[in-house]
């Protein structure tokens, strides 16, 4: 089973989010829950996003507003209520992540476990510059190779990968 990709945009700069959805399609995520959290209701970044995300086929899935603590657990509770037994890779817009199997393997490989720790390597650099151009034998991934003893009972809900 691929996972849904639950992700929340704000803040200011949303430059990375067409090139970070486009990252997760291309890992095979096919479902995407999107939500925009502005600090106010006319937040300049509101038609960047919506556009941003239309041009791809998507939409923005919940709007919130205030403060980011008071909504946060909400915002990523919600679709794991709607689908309890499906697997969720949560990720920033900011965040590229990168596996070395596929996601459908590896949830199938856990479908016994609930959530899955360190299996998958976040690539997004501190300057906001993705590398793509990893030399194969350098890839973050090979640090930390594949096995199922990355799933973990721990938690009542599957959660991220």
């Amino acid at each position: 089973m691929t996972p849904h990709l639950i992700t929340t945009v704000g803040g200011d700069d949303v430059s990375t989010l067409d090139p970070m959805l486009r990252h997760y399609a291309a890992l095979g995520i096919q479902s995407f829950f999107i939500n925009l959290h502005l600090r106010h209701p006319a937040g300049p970044i509101r038609d960047i996003v919506h556009a941003t995300v239309a041009r791809l086929g998507l939409r923005v899935t919940d709007t919130y507003t205030g403060s980011w603590n008071d909504i946060q657990q909400e915002a990523y509770a919600k679709p794991r209520r709607d689908y309890p037994n499906d697997w969720f890779l949560l990720a920033d817009s900011d965040e590229f992540h990168e596996c070395s199997l596929p996601l459908p393997e590896i949830t199938t490989e856990c479908v016994a476990f609930r959530i899955i720790w360190h299996r998958i390597v976040n690539i997004i650099w501190h300057t906001g510059l993705v590398w793509t151009n990893w030399p194969e034998s350098q890839k973050r991934h090979a640090s930390w190779p594949w096995s199922a003893s990355g799933c973990s009972s721990r938690t009542s809900n599957r959660m991220s990968l």
